[in-house]
């Protein structure tokens, strides 16, 4: 707190003056009316609140979490025992018993940690958005309606006229509010003179405030601009900045070892040798920019010839200390593998299942933490005509197996809490938009990195099953910026969510379910005794008309038929065990006009990586319908078919559809055809991206990619015909 006072006396010497000079300023910065509140101290009230603290205020732990100050305006003490915060109208957190004297202030952290003994923190947390809080005590309720604020700016009372609320430039935790206000919320976001975007040469950035009175700091290092907690990287804007193509070497991002590398882990050999780093690589330059008190703009220049535009481009902007640190870097192994590698429970022959940063999920191993979301990730997207507007997104990791891999898949998240309720760009070309989630794929255990594998596996084969009933998800090949520094080729994705169901089908989210049954835990059990329903009825039901018309009540037969179709025609190792992902409607819902509220179950494509066509699986005749789903099978989906097929009207239309699917769908001149057209697009970058992920003195070369692509080329030139002999033995057999 005392560098904070220090530091605005240092950058605002004339801003006192300049309000006490000018007093209509402070009338206008104030509340209108409909703040105005009838003010009754008998009681203690909310005085000042806070919902973005990057460096007002930490705690105990060193966190920088929002906070809620109290204030007892009356002349006795008062007990807080019984009195309670409510936020949101449904998270409620009580008091311990403890007093508050006349005129004195309390903090009370909103972080959701829970804490009643010594420092105090709320269960829940609050939203930079805007929302309200209550304080509810004997004597009624104080509610406290709390406006949209930036970094560091705070909402409260108005210390002479504490019955009406402002925004405060300089808050004043457990303390007396300041007795200036200024309008927080109406101060923009700064301008620049140039736009994100490829550029042939260098040039001089001017920057717009949006007021005058308020400095301006900027980062060129992808780091939050912040003079305060992050001074070393934080540059003060005086004049224009010289935009220019960085030295040409790589960043000092891509020397970090990113996989583990312990000699006593066995199949750690293979990740010794760090990334094959180059100078060669050109970075991009990169400037985050704002005042103290407005929102950033961010930008991402690309200088020079050296930055192909053959492939859109997705820039990430972010503290390193997010992908890096040690304790909470999620794209390393960090803290997480060192206890474990020194504990009790340390196996040498773990593989993808080692604990480790980058294995950690939920909402605590995002990025950024929720105790601080002002730090968020600002992602751009750029194509060769222009670049989208920079916005807020929260990152983790994604995947299983393919973690071990030192290039990671990353799940990208909009929330109202980082201002981005959902991405609106169009990534695909599908005429619809509003994922809340997005991901980067790896290329997952196919991934062409440390591994002499094709990369594009699961993108090019879903691909080609667009015209499928069962659902299959939209990628585009895009080459990835992290800070300015090349990060190799992405396979930007959707995910499969109840928006992703919201969004391609029309129904409401909160009426959706996905149920993946590997991992079925947090299914509620009536959807998983609804699943066990289906799996008996198809099994036990006779064979009849009318029975069939149950099953056809209780499921999409032909999405379920074309996600046995895909998953065999491509003879999928990591199926059907793995992989089985199914979706329905909770109710029967009546509101929408979508045809799919239905309580049908549906089926979803996913994860096609181990494939046959890769190196690990050349042969043509692998994993075919009858080796893989066969009558012997134990796997529920394998169940569920044959249950189906003792039905004669249902073994006709399998039978029907895979032989369709197998003449059109699958045709091998419509299959190269989708592989000539992906090779096209990513055939110039392969090389680059090589360099940045092979490993030192790795043989590996474009040569040996382009014989990935020749397996994969002769794989769907020859299945179809081999699935075509394999259906007629299964018509026959089955």
């Amino acid at each position: 707190m005392h560098r904070m006072r220090e530091f605005v006396s240092g950058f605002f010497q004339s801003r006192k003056s300049l309000l006490l000079a000018i007093p209509v300023i402070g009338v206008i910065f104030l509340m209108s009316s409909s703040t105005e509140h009838r003010w009754t101290p008998n009681d203690i009230v909310i005085n000042e609140v806070m919902t973005s603290n990057s460096s007002t205020l930490q705690d105990s732990d060193g966190d920088s979490p929002d906070w809620i100050e109290l204030w007892n305006p009356t002349d006795r003490a008062i007990s807080l025992e019984g009195y309670q915060l409510i936020h949101d109208e449904t998270d409620q957190w009580t008091f311990p018993n403890l007093t508050l004297p006349p005129d004195e202030f309390l903090i009370v952290y909103a972080s959701g940690k829970n804490r009643t003994q010594g420092e105090l923190h709320t269960n829940f947390l609050l939203s930079r958005t805007g929302e309200a809080v209550e304080l509810h005590h004997p004597s009624g309720v104080n509610r406290f309606d709390i406006p949209e604020l930036s970094s560091n700016a705070s909402f409260g009372r108005q210390l002479m006229s504490p019955g009406k609320l402002c925004f405060f430039a300089y808050p004043t935790p457990a303390s007396r509010n300041a007795p200036e206000c200024f309008r927080d919320n109406a101060l923009g976001a700064p301008t620049l003179s140039h736009a994100s975007g490829f550029y042939d040469a260098s040039f001089a950035l001017d920057v717009d405030p949006a007021e005058q009175e308020f400095p301006l700091f900027y980062t060129i290092d992808g780091s939050f601009p912040d003079p305060i907690s992050n001074p070393e990287k934080t540059l003060r804007y005086t004049g224009p900045i010289s935009i220019a193509a960085p030295d040409a070497r790589t960043g000092p991002l891509s020397y970090i070892d990113t996989t583990i590398t312990d000699p006593t882990m066995r199949y750690s050999e293979i990740f010794r040798n760090k990334p094959q780093t180059s100078s060669t690589i050109q970075p991009a330059a990169t400037l985050r920019v704002r005042s103290l008190y407005s929102a950033e703009t961010s930008a991402t220049f690309f200088i020079g010839e050296q930055h192909s535009q053959a492939l859109p481009v997705v820039s990430l902007l972010l503290n390193p200390a997010h992908f890096f640190d040690s304790d909470s870097g999620i794209y390393i192994a960090g803290t997480t593998f060192t206890q474990w590698r020194n504990s009790n429970l340390f196996d040498p022959n773990s593989q993808w299942a080692t604990p480790a940063n980058y294995t950690g999920i939920g909402r605590e191993w995002e990025r950024p933490h929720t105790s601080n979301v002002h730090d968020a990730v600002r992602f751009q997207y750029c194509t060769p005509m222009a670049c989208e507007d920079a916005i807020n997104v929260g990152v983790r990791t994604h995947g299983n197996a393919s973690l071990i891999q030192p290039m990671r898949s990353l799940r990208l998240y909009a929330r109202n809490d980082y201002r981005t309720p959902r991405f609106t760009t169009d990534f695909f070309g599908k005429q619809y938009s509003g994922w809340s989630t997005i991901i980067l794929r790896n290329g997952g255990n196919n991934q062409r990195g440390f591994s002499d594998r094709f990369h594009f596996n699961d993108m090019y084969f879903q691909s080609t099953m667009e015209g499928l009933t069962a659902s299959t998800q939209n990628f585009q090949a895009v080459n990835v910026y992290v800070n300015g520094e090349y990060w190799g080729i992405h396979q930007l994705g959707e995910r499969y969510d109840e928006q992703f169901l919201a969004t391609k089908y029309g129904i409401d989210a909160d009426n959706a379910v996905l149920v993946d049954l590997n991992d079925p835990e947090d299914t509620p059990q009536e959807i998983l005794d609804a699943w066990q329903e289906l799996l008996t009825s198809a099994q036990t039901l006779p064979p009849i008309p009318n029975n069939r018309l149950v099953l056809e009540e209780l499921m999409d037969i032909e999405s379920f038929f074309d996600y046995v179709v895909a998953h065999t025609y491509v003879g999928n190792s990591d199926w059907p065990t793995n992989n089985t992902m199914m979706w329905r409607s909770i109710t029967a819902d009546g509101n929408t006009p979508s045809t799919f509220d239905d309580q049908r179950w549906r089926w979803m494509i996913t994860d096609l990586d181990r494939v046959g066509g890769s190196n690990d699986d050349p042969d043509v005749n692998v994993r075919t319908l009858l080796t893989r789903i066969g009558p012997g099978s134990q796997a529920p989906q394998a169940q569920l078919l044959h249950g189906l097929l003792r039905f004669p009207e249902l073994r006709l239309q399998f039978f029907e559809r895979y032989a369709f699917h197998l003449d059109y769908t699958f045709s091998p001149h419509r299959m190269r055809h989708h592989l000539r057209g992906l090779v096209d697009e990513v055939r110039n970058e392969m090389p680059r991206h090589e360099q940045r992920w092979l490993p030192m003195g790795n043989s590996n070369d474009f040569m040996t990619w382009m014989e990935r692509v020749d397996q994969v080329r002769n794989f769907v030139s020859q299945r179809s015909a081999v699935m075509r002999e394999q259906l007629l033995v299964a018509q026959n057999s089955w």
